[in-house]
């Protein structure tokens, strides 16, 4: 029996094995594959009759490492996957599917395994926003932003604390001024009032002669005398029409 390449026929050789075209996945779309939610594996060019292995690798698709085995002993061409604890999300894994007997095998395409449906649709939209953002970058030259200069003095006090700084401090010097003002017009009336009984006396004065006016000043009332401030210890005040105690010499 004759069969042309491509034909996809099988071909039994010695009725003991089947040789197949190819065994590759016919999953369209590796995306969307979600922790804990069922995902619909497909393939083809299986052997008739072989027993397959449905397993989890990661690494390289040149050198795959074996995360573990999802399913063993698979007659079909499809099997249904939910991703559990060793599809960590966030990773990169692929699938392999293995004929036991043969060794025949097949990997998938890489894919990563969403922690939630909402995650693996931002994923999703977020691929496809960097890809058309690079393409846009390409085409376009980049524009430069103009960077905001920082301005010391905008990070001091705003302008209610300046207005109130300014007037206190004009209060400030107001109250220095007055006070200035008051002593020196106190000043003045102290010795406007010394020196007034003797303009008073010039003004009566005028006009009069030298005798009359030694005269009006010895009629002048004299300020009574103050005792001082310290009294001797033996001192003692004599009333008057007493008699004077004298002291008398020894011997």
């Amino acid at each position: 029996m004759r069969i042309s390449p491509g034909s996809g026929l099988v071909l039994c050789v010695f009725q003991s094995w089947c040789l197949v075209e190819g065994l590759k996945f016919t999953v369209d779309n590796w995306t969307g594959i979600v922790s804990g939610t069922p995902f619909q594996v497909t393939w083809t060019g299986a052997s008739t009759g072989a027993s397959l292995t449905l397993s989890l690798d990661n690494g390289t698709l040149a050198d795959p490492s074996l995360v573990g085995n999802i399913s063993s002993g698979i007659s079909s061409n499809a099997y249904t996957w939910t991703p559990g604890n060793k599809a960590i999300p966030g990773q990169p894994f692929f699938l392999k599917i293995e004929e036991e007997k043969s060794g025949t095998s097949a990997l998938g395409s890489t894919f990563t395994v969403a922690a939630t449906a909402s995650s693996s649709s931002s994923s999703s939209s977020a691929t496809a926003t960097k890809s058309s953002k690079t393409t846009s970058t390409a085409n376009t030259s980049p524009t430069q932003t103009p960077s905001a200069t920082s301005n010391p003095g905008s990070s001091g006090l705003s302008t209610g604390a300046k207005a109130g700084i300014g007037v206190g401090a004009a209060l400030g010097g107001l109250a220095i001024l007055l006070l200035i003002a008051f002593f020196i017009l106190k000043r003045r009336k102290k010795a406007k009032a010394r020196t007034e009984p003797y303009e008073l006396m010039e003004n009566n004065m005028s006009g009069r002669t030298q005798e009359d006016k030694k005269n009006y000043v010895g009629a002048q009332p004299v300020p009574p005398a103050e005792m001082p401030a310290t009294v001797p210890q033996n001192w003692r005040p004599e009333m008057e029409g007493s008699p004077a105690t004298r002291p008398e010499l020894a011997g």
